[in-house]
Parts: structure tokens; sequence; C-alpha cells
């Protein structure tokens, strides 16, 4: 089992810069929420990186087959809901024009069975949240 970990930088305003190794993505809200929408939403990136998994994880199961993708796009919708604010739906579309449908079917299924985030979605986590202050 491997750990994961990633940090967030609060920016001011609303905005945060959240860092995975040496790679950054900015977060922010949306004008009507009193952000400068200079990044994108938490919720945008819970879907991109369900999407990203399946995406990778269709590919990965055509090339360990031998089939040759071509073009994959993949389309993730997030209905949201209040009390507690959450994604409350996803829909993914997944659209392979280059394979039979068949294949494409089988893809899917072998994806939606590897995707660690659709998994983590499908099973919760554990979640703990703890908070380190100073003494003013």
């Amino acid at each position: 089992m491997a750990t994961l970990e990633v940090a967030l930088d609060w920016l001011g305003g609303y905005k945060v810069l959240g860092t995975a190794g040496p790679r950054t993505v900015t977060f922010d809200r949306a004008v009507q929420r009193g952000g400068a929408d200079e990044g994108m939403r938490a919720a945008e990136g819970l879907l991109l990186a369900t999407g990203a998994c399946l995406a990778i994880t269709i590919a990965a199961a055509a090339q360990s087959r031998g089939i040759e993708l071509g073009r994959c796009r993949v389309r993730v919708r997030g209905e949201t809901a209040d009390g507690p604010s959450r994604v409350a739906r996803i829909a993914i579309d997944a659209e392979l024009p280059d394979v039979a449908p068949e294949v494409a079917r089988h893809l899917i299924e072998v994806a939606e069975r590897g995707c660690t985030v659709a998994n983590t979605l499908r099973n919760p986590p554990e979640l703990r949240i703890t908070v380190a202050a100073g003494t003013a």
C-alpha cells in the first residue's frame, strides 16, 4: 500500500495553490461566491480526477491488450447538492470512436474496476482532519 500526499497553501481571498510533487494547480471560488475565478473549483478538480483516472485506465487496458485506442474522450458531469454541500451525482460518458463497440465496452468494464478514483468514490475512505495552530 502506498501513501499519496499533496499540499495546499492559501494565497489570499479564496485562492489555494495545490502541490503534488513538482506539479501545481490553482483552485478558487467563482466570482458569484466571492472568489476571483482564477482557478478551478475544488469540485471541478474532483470531476477532473475522476475522468482522468478513467481515461488513463482505459489507455492502460488498451495498451496491455495490444488494442490501438485511437481517440479517447471522457466527459464528466457532476450534480451538486446542499445539506451538506457536496457532489451528489456523477455521470461519465466515455467516447472511443476508433474501436469496435464490443471492444469499447470491454475496455470500459476493465477501467471501471481499475480506476482508483472511481473505486474511492464507490467505497469512501475514512476521513480524518487534524489541525496545528499557533499560540495567538
